[in-house]
């Protein structure tokens, strides 16, 4: 694998979209992506799509950090 990082930053920039398109309060992304890592510990098999699920939800909330 030749860019390792390349989803994960993908997924971030995508959550920092997210949150720019659609508003929320912070505690919404927080509390979305502390239950994506709680399922990622649960579902093995789920384990990378739910962390960059995870990755893209943090990313969302530093923006809305940002904008509040």
């Amino acid at each position: 694998m030749k860019q390792p990082l390349a989803p994960a930053a993908l997924a971030f920039a995508t959550g920092i979209a997210l949150s720019e398109w659609q508003p929320l309060p912070l505690c919404w992304f927080l509390s979305a992506g502390l239950l994506a890592v709680l399922a990622a510990t649960l579902f093995s098999s789920r384990r990378p799509l739910l962390l960059l699920v995870a990755i893209g939800l943090a990313g969302a909330s530093c923006a809305t950090e940002q904008l509040e």
